[in-house]
């Protein structure tokens, strides 16, 4: 069997474990929704919102992350060799550059939803906005600021790249990115999440250490909920924060392009030829199956 056989084996599994995952996802999040509705309708004692959702999640990344690493656990691991130092320099400039890639994959997004309710006349729903103003101070943190950067981190970039890195850097890094922008199951967060994932997956790549990517998607998501929900009750916070994102915007593209000739790509140990790598990587089961089961949800969003 060739090496494209082969990794088109390996990514098959990989759609079929990010599959997996989302559609458990959701069944535990109706289920929840359809206990509690009853509770309401029986008039039996059942636990806060707040404390739902933060179970929810619990129980998405615990027991969802379990059968993500399961259907991936036995490819083949390969980590890096010779990991790269990563000290405040580059922590910042990577900040920098991660909050300009939300903002901008943040207004993509916004503008094409928009659109399709202009065109369509249909209203949609933004979920970070409805989970930002749904939970308390606590729960939010607890959700966006530590659960869901280590859980997340744990199985996109961890998990994910020590197996597939071995077909080289930028298949692992697209790879890694789709993944993640596509698990998010809406058009709201896809652009945004699937630039940020594939910035981290380049740190993790490079450093071989999860805990950078994990304090960067956390402070990423404390600002895009926590801190924002809090400046949104200051006029004069919201003025100094547009200004914020103003630089941000500038700044972060300058590094970008001023970096890019010294970004490092490994070619891997059995590589996929450029010309075949979107080809490898899409046109197999698994992550047909992805895509179409991440398409649906898109659309009823």
């Amino acid at each position: 069997m060739g090496n494209k056989e082969k990794a088109r084996k390996v990514f098959s599994r990989l759609g079929l474990a990010g599959m997996t995952f989302v559609i458990f996802s959701i069944l535990v999040s109706v289920t929840v929704s359809v206990m509690m509705a009853a509770s309401m309708i029986l008039n039996l004692p059942s636990p806060s919102m707040d404390l739902c959702m933060t179970g929810v999640n619990a129980l998405i990344y615990g027991v969802g992350g379990l059968l993500f690493w399961l259907i991936m656990r036995d490819l083949p691991v390969c980590r890096q060799e010779e990991p790269e130092a990563f000290g405040p320099a580059k922590m910042g400039a990577a900040f920098v550059i991660c909050l300009a890639a939300m903002y901008i994959g943040n207004f993509i997004g916004l503008g094409l939803m928009n659109l399709a309710q202009f065109i369509f006349g249909v209203q949609t729903v933004n979920p970070v906005e409805e989970m930002v103003h749904n939970m308390d101070m606590g729960s939010l943190f607890l959700t966006t600021v530590v659960m869901a950067p280590i859980g997340e981190e744990i199985l996109y970039r961890r998990i994910l790249l020590n197996r597939v890195r071995q077909y080289g850097d930028k298949t692992a890094i697209l790879a890694s990115g789709l993944v993640f922008g596509l698990s998010h199951g809406n058009f709201y967060q896809f652009f945004y999440a699937f630039a940020l994932g594939a910035i981290f997956a380049y740190i993790y790549l490079r450093t071989g250490k999860v805990r950078y990517t994990i304090i960067l998607h956390g402070i990423i998501n404390f600002i895009g909920s926590v801190l924002a929900l809090q400046i949104a009750e200051s006029q004069l916070l919201t003025a100094v924060y547009g200004g914020v994102i103003l630089g941000v915007l500038v700044l972060g593209p300058c590094l970008f392009f001023a970096l890019r000739p010294k970004f490092v790509f490994a070619l891997g140990r059995t590589p996929v030829p450029a010309g075949s790598r979107l080809k490898v990587l899409l046109w197999n089961p698994g992550m047909v199956l992805f895509f179409l089961t991440s398409m649906i949800l898109f659309l009823m969003g």
